[in-house]
């Protein structure tokens, strides 16, 4: 009886062992490691601030304040023009007009042309080209100015056209001579008559005179004369 109380203690003994040795096995008391931080490090968020190219304004135009109202409009010139005393030919002549626009805002604009003629008492002279010389102008009114001036330049087209000319001479046998050279263009180019400054006052008139060889270099010879008219219309 005895013997079998013993087996059973050693037997209770013995579970008891194995639980407690399982219990111990299945808990872990190692302290738990703590991760290491990362070392990657985040760039720092960087803000962009554009700014916009400003728009550039154009300049407003200034305001007059002159009145121009009293010549406004539109105005010619008219010009009558001659060489005498050329070693070519008698009498050479022009006659020319320009229409202008005076504008509001002081400006002058407007375009014309030259036709030609010749004429010889000895000789029969011919243009041989019929296409008038066309130019355009512009120019300003100048405010400073009391009455009012207009102060334009003439541009031609076209400056070295050639101007083609013959003469038939029945003393010589009725040989014919020819010119081609750009007379009128460089004449007036010469003796500045390519800018004019005049009054703005209609159904005036004035005359002008210069020495075209001294001027040209002998290029062009003979005396030039001329007089301008100016309307309004």
């Amino acid at each position: 009886m005895s013997g079998q109380r013993f087996g059973r203690s050693l037997v209770f003994l013995i579970i008891l062992v194995s639980i407690t040795t399982l219990t111990a096995c299945g808990h872990d008391d190692s302290p738990t490691a703590t991760p290491r931080p990362s070392a990657t490090t985040i760039p720092p968020v960087v803000t962009r601030i554009v700014t916009s190219v400003p728009t550039e304004t154009p300049a407003p135009t200034p305001t007059l304040t002159v009145d121009l109202s009293t010549v406004t409009g539109r105005w010619v010139m008219y010009f009558e023009l001659s060489i005498s005393g050329s070693a070519f030919v008698q009498e050479l002549h022009y006659n020319g007009a320009v229409d202008l626009l005076v504008e509001m805002d002081s400006s002058i604009t407007g375009s014309g042309h030259f036709t030609s003629n010749l004429s010889d008492t000895a000789c029969e002279a011919r243009v041989l080209d019929t296409a008038p010389l066309v130019f355009s102008a512009h120019g300003r009114v100048l405010l400073d100015s009391t009455p009012f001036q207009a102060e334009i330049e003439i541009v031609p087209d076209d400056p070295l056209r050639e101007e083609n000319h013959a003469l038939v001479c029945p003393d010589d046998y009725n040989s014919v001579r020819y010119r081609h050279q750009p007379i009128l263009w460089t004449s007036l180019g010469a003796i500045n008559w390519l800018r004019w400054t005049f009054l703005l006052e209609s159904d005036q008139a004035f005359t002008v005179e210069a020495d075209l060889a001294q001027a040209t270099g002998g290029f062009v010879d003979g005396i030039l004369r001329g007089e301008v008219l100016i309307y309004r219309y």
